[in-house]
């Protein structure tokens, strides 16, 4: 399995909806590291978002509200940035199976999948 932090980890999918690297821009990724009791930092390939997060028992994750860029980003940036704040807000727990984690809420519904693209 692929570790949790000090990964980079493609954004594949957000809320069911598939996300794609946009030409000329970075892919969407997110990047959890130690540092600082744990802090990360995501894009969808427009705005940065920075925050924090805390890892809880039985695979509860705690995302903390990050701060952010705030360029003006063209469609379907705009939409999909939304989406990874509100994502980021509900997740509960967190899964890694191989090079894949998701995010689930506190339902136990996925809500995001990413795929580990570089590996430590």
């Amino acid at each position: 399995d692929a570790s949790f932090t000090n990964t980079y980890w493609r954004i594949d999918a957000l809320d069911g909806d598939t996300l794609t690297a946009q030409d000329g821009l970075r892919e969407p990724h997110v990047v959890f590291r130690d540092e600082d009791g744990g802090r990360y930092s995501a894009t969808v390939g427009c705005n940065q978002i920075n925050g924090g997060f805390e890892l809880g028992v039985d695979g509860g994750l705690t995302l903390g509200a990050g701060a952010m860029t705030m360029m003006a980003c063209p469609p379907p940036l705009d939409g999909w940035e939304r989406q990874l704040v509100d994502v980021m807000g509900r997740t509960a727990s967190r899964r890694i199976v191989g090079p894949t984690l998701v995010f689930e809420d506190a339902d136990g519904a996925v809500i995001a999948r990413f795929e580990a693209v570089y590996l430590p």
